[in-house]
């Protein structure tokens, strides 16, 4: 629907935005606090909620569509439900700007990640259970994190860290199952591809992440920079490596 035309979204001043599943609903967050719902056919806005003026970093939707997550500059993250005009829950403040709310595809779960570019200290990565809104674990603790997105199998979740590394952890203890390093690289966003462990990076201008994403069962040059992770790191299902620059080894 939305590449039939353009749509002029300026005036919202939106800097997370968030598709429901179904594509019909798109969430806005803006610069000045404010959290919109538009309806895709019209553009039109049918909720709105602003409860402090602090910036707001990202958003999410439920997979079941009934709630939206939004992570603010000031620590603040705030569930929402659409047909409720007060949050269902304001989560424990974070100690720094929270960079990424993601909920699980049953919805169980909601990851917090907390940092950004040139704050290398002061993050961390914490899941919450959604239905008793209790802390499940905590991940990554006093690195800045920049994206996080559940696998699809939800046993593990990938992050994404301003230094550019990608890493994958188990959900239930939070051990780190494996990374790979970036060079002079941000990862600023990302998604996994729907029925795949595929990792999508979005680049930073003039700082580009490259990616090689492929099943090392089957590309001699996945499986290349494959072996020379670290062992841990063999528990990805796919790999994930950087791709070398012209002129460089693997």
């Amino acid at each position: 629907r939305i590449l039939e035309r353009g749509v002029d979204l300026s005036a919202f001043r939106a800097v997370a935005v968030a598709f429901s599943p179904d594509g019909r609903k798109l969430v806005l967050g803006g610069q000045d606090g404010t959290v919109r719902l538009l309806d895709t056919e019209t553009f039109s806005e049918s909720h709105r909620w602003q409860f402090a003026a602090s910036p707001v970093c990202t958003v999410d939707i439920s997979h079941d569509e009934t709630s939206v997550a939004w992570g603010c500059s000031d620590g603040r993250v705030r569930i929402q439900r659409l047909n409720a005009d007060e949050p269902v829950r304001e989560l424990p403040f974070e100690a720094g700007r929270v960079s990424c709310v993601r909920f699980s595809a049953d919805d169980r779960r909601l990851a917090v990640s907390v940092g950004q570019v040139g704050a290398p200290y002061g993050g961390r990565i914490v899941v919450w259970e959604t239905h008793t809104w209790t802390e499940v674990v905590s991940m990554n603790k006093n690195q800045a994190t920049s994206v996080v997105e559940f696998d699809e199998n939800e046993d593990s979740l990938l992050s994404g860290a301003p230094d550019g590394r990608i890493a994958r952890w188990n959900l239930m203890s939070g051990e780190l199952l494996g990374f790979i390093e970036g060079k002079h690289s941000v990862i600023a966003a990302a998604a996994v591809a729907p029925q795949s462990s595929r990792l999508a990076e979005q680049v930073v201008p003039d700082l580009p992440v490259r990616l090689l994403v492929g099943d090392a069962a089957q590309d001699e040059q996945v499986k290349s920079l494959w072996d020379q992770l670290t062992t841990r790191a063999s528990l990805f299902r796919r790999p994930l490596g950087l791709k070398p620059q012209s002129g460089e080894q693997p």
